[in-house]
């Protein structure tokens, strides 16, 4: 869930599949009553929209091809009796891709969350050193929790063709230039 906290004043911008059902736990009890929640993936641009002075903004990214396969089985645990059909074609990874239709969320690219002016932008795949920076600016030293987490292979193991490779940067390009990613291999 994205979340506007009234003191400080301050804005996390969830992306989907970052580890913000983490964030929204450990930043709920820091806020205490002084929060609201906006829709669960709310982007920069609704969060301005609904309560002006976002003041302190931040976000997490994460690596655009480790993101989808996260969303692939997300989407696999939560619509496990549907996948089970045998007309359905999403039967595995290949096939996700194939349709390139991964979700409401997950089809809106991170940039939308964390555009330019955002100050703060931590990396998933990195949370735990760069999380530090947030425990400090809301003098909150507990712990992140672990919510919600995936269990799979290094996302390299899921994209056997060089085409697989292409989709994911033909539509996550602008998250790939902004964040620095790139794909790497295991």
């Amino acid at each position: 869930m994205s979340i506007h906290i009234k003191n400080p004043r301050s804005t996390y911008m969830h992306v989907p599949k970052t580890g913000g059902e983490s964030v929204s736990e450990w930043l709920r009890p820091t806020a205490g009553h002084a929060w609201k929640g906006n829709q669960k993936h709310a982007t920069f641009q609704q969060m301005k929209s609904s309560y002006g002075n976002l003041g302190f903004t931040w976000a997490v990214v994460r690596n655009p091809w480790d993101r989808l396969v996260s969303g692939y089985h997300y989407y696999h645990r939560k619509n496990a009796r549907i996948l089970r059909k045998k007309n359905n074609p999403i039967r595995d990874f290949e096939h996700f891709l194939q349709t390139e239709n991964w979700g409401k969320t997950l089809m809106i690219p991170q940039w939308k969350f964390a555009p330019p002016q955002t100050d703060l932008v931590l990396r998933f795949e990195t949370m735990h050193e760069d999380f530090k920076q947030i425990q400090d600016f809301y003098k909150k030293q507990q712990g992140l929790p672990h919510k919600n987490r995936s269990h799979h292979k290094h996302y390299s193991e899921y994209y056997t063709e060089q085409w697989m490779i292409d989709v994911v940067e033909k539509h996550y390009g602008e998250d790939i230039k902004r964040f620095d990613y790139e794909f790497t291999y295991k």
